[in-house]
């Protein structure tokens, strides 16, 4: 045997056992899958759609099992108090000669981040954590391609040219059902690898993995049309049909992508990791379990409390059916049958006739209703007090008034009790949208050659740029409190305590350090107006300047204590009190006279008590 053989048979052996030992790993990887997270995450799944009876729900009518959905409830509460709105992303150098890119990385993040639709990727990702444990978004960047015939690419022996028709940045949810971990780890941030799994069309498959042939491998359809298709239709279409299941694995350790398929004993793929950015399906959990790989779901701990939940109301409403008044009555205790008609002319009553002599000495008798327990009610309402605690949530969390008023100090305690479970949960999601910045920021810098351009609405002016403007090490971090919800009674009322203070400061040439117009701007969007309206509206107002201080001032504490209250429609009370010596040395960090919008959005969350 030559030596050019004993080197290729080698080779190929080689291969061949690499792809028999990611097979293995992965076929360990997917049982593993099957028995601790599969069966309990499509539970959950039922749970959230109100499926809680499974299979007794079919064995009678749907109307004799109750189902009051918690589980929903809670969960629809939970995602706009932790992602309610895009963040704002600030970005800072890590080197002073980086520092110049600074506000146009800041304005590329945070365009980037709603032209990809990331807020609406990372809303079904959490609800995915929430239902089942932990949620997966890929980040990664795509080439569409087309082949142009009328340009052979001669160096490789090609009859077309291969050009790129469109290419951008993406982040797409990974479907937790479609991933797999390495199980020697007992935590996340321990793995040395993980798979995602992928359909392609088997025309398509063969075009884009070359060299992949499975012509002899009995390939599967489609779920759904394998559902809908009968058995001929199938067999006339089949090859049209195929679908691929390819699992890619990435491989932390030697920085690979390898891309693997039942009935391939080859890799159909093998590329150098380029992202740089470690996995690049980051992965979203809040409950971690000591030693146990997959972390815990919501709907987890409130399963059986909830399903409790619907027995009691169940077995409730059965009782309730049962004791209806009836009457009982001998065959001749009436007069005639018009006689019996005016006495049951309500039509909750019903007759039932027994034998003369049945009633003894009565002639009539009516069968009250019994009572029903007063135990079914304090069990129900227990019930949902072990929901409320081990959810973290309330009935004012739910948007509902619960079952007994309270006063606004109980409501308040609730609500702070609640923000402090709540803040993990914010916590944690504010550092995924860090990562995923990061990893987006690193993609760009490497991939999107091309030049790009957006039009930015807070410069009014097109922003052109390239990768080369945007290059260099950044920290990013989410602006505090830019994601959820704002109090517009709590803002509105903290910039009443604070405003006045404030335009009274001039600095050294006796210019006020504050604009009422830029002011003015900010109360106005946080209102709801459009910028076209605001802009009709500045137009009317003076300009702020040393001689028109009292006037602006005036004027703008005018407009903050008409501010109206979008939800009840009452105009927010204004509160007469100054800056406290804590918010006073944020005054510094004024330049020039425009308002630092920074600084007051630092003074509202810490009034507020941030997060």
């Amino acid at each position: 045997m030559s030596e050019k053989n004993i080197k290729t048979d080698y080779i190929k052996k080689t291969e061949e056992e690499k792809v028999n030992v990611w097979k293995i790993r992965l076929s360990a990887a997917k049982q593993y899958m099957e028995e601790n997270f599969k069966s309990n995450a499509e539970r959950y799944c039922k749970f959230f759609k109100g499926e809680h009876w499974g299979r007794l729900s079919k064995l009678g009518p749907s109307k004799d099992l109750i189902v009051i959905n918690y589980v929903y409830s809670i969960i629809k509460s939970i995602i706009p108090q932790t992602y309610y709105q895009d963040p704002y992303f600030n970005v800072t150098a890590t080197h002073p000669k980086w520092q110049q890119a600074e506000q146009l990385i800041e304005n590329v993040i945070n365009y980037k981040w709603r032209e990809l639709r990331i807020k609406q990727t990372i809303r079904r990702i959490h609800l995915d954590q929430l239902i089942m444990g932990f949620g997966a978004g890929k980040l990664g960047y795509s080439f569409v391609t087309e082949k142009d015939y009328s340009k052979p690419n001669l160096d490789m022996g090609l009859d077309y040219t291969e050009l790129v028709k469109e290419d951008n940045a993406f982040f797409l949810r990974v479907s937790p059902f479609d991933i797999v971990f390495d199980i020697e780890a007992k935590h996340f941030s321990e793995m040395k690898w993980l798979a995602t799994r992928f359909y392609v069309d088997y025309e398509e498959a063969k075009e884009r993995f070359k060299g992949y042939d499975a012509s002899n491998v009995d390939l599967p359809m489609n779920s759904n049309l394998e559902k809908i298709f009968s058995s001929n239709l199938r067999n006339s279409y089949k090859d049209k049909f195929k679908k691929v299941e390819i699992w890619e694995i990435q491989d932390l350790e030697n920085d690979y992508f390898y891309y693997v398929t039942d009935g391939y004993d080859k890799f159909i793929s093998k590329n150098k990791n380029l992202y740089g950015i470690g996995f690049n399906t980051k992965l979203f959990w809040v409950n971690d379990c000591p030693d146990q790989l997959y972390p815990l779901s919501d709907v987890a701990q409130i399963e059986d409390l909830n399903l409790e939940l619907d027995k009691t109301r169940t077995q409730m409403l059965n009782h309730r059916r049962k004791i209806q008044r009836k009457i009982l009555c001998e065959t001749s205790a009436f007069k005639n049958r018009e006689e019996l008609n005016k006495f049951l002319n309500d039509e909750d009553m019903q007759l039932v006739e027994v034998k003369d002599g049945a009633l003894t000495s009565q002639k009539i008798m009516i069968v009250q209703p019994g009572i029903l327990p007063p135990e079914f009610y304090n069990i129900d309402r227990i019930n949902k007090d072990d929901i409320y605690q081990v959810a973290g949530a309330g009935a004012n969390m739910l948007a509902s008034e619960g079952l007994v008023q309270k006063s606004a100090t109980e409501a308040s305690i609730i609500e702070r009790n609640a923000n402090i479970r709540n803040a993990e949960r914010i916590d944690m999601m504010n550092d995924y949208c860090e990562t995923v910045a990061r990893g987006l920021l690193a993609i760009l810098q490497k991939f999107d050659t091309k030049e790009n351009s957006f039009y930015s609405q807070d410069k009014e002016a097109w922003i052109v740029y390239t990768n080369e403007d945007i290059a260099g090490d950044y920290t990013i971090e989410v602006k505090i409190g830019s994601m959820q919800r704002p109090n517009e009674g709590m803002q509105t009322e903290i910039l009443m305590n604070v405003l006045p203070k404030f335009l009274d400061m001039i600095d050294s040439n006796g210019t006020p350090l504050l604009n009422a117009q830029e002011i003015f701007k900010n109360i106005m969007k946080k209102s709801g107006f459009a910028d076209s309206e605001i802009k009709k509206m500045i137009n009317t107002l003076p300009t702020s300047s040393p001689n028109e201080t009292e006037m602006s001032k005036n004027e703008l504490l005018e407009v903050a204590s008409n501010m109206v209250n979008p939800t009840q429609g009452l105009p927010y009370p204004q509160v007469a009190q100054g800056v406290t010596q804590e918010e006073m040395p944020y005054a510094d960090n004024l330049q020039g006279n425009n308002l630092n919008e920074e600084l007051i959005s630092r003074l509202i969350l810490e009034n507020q008590g941030g997060y």
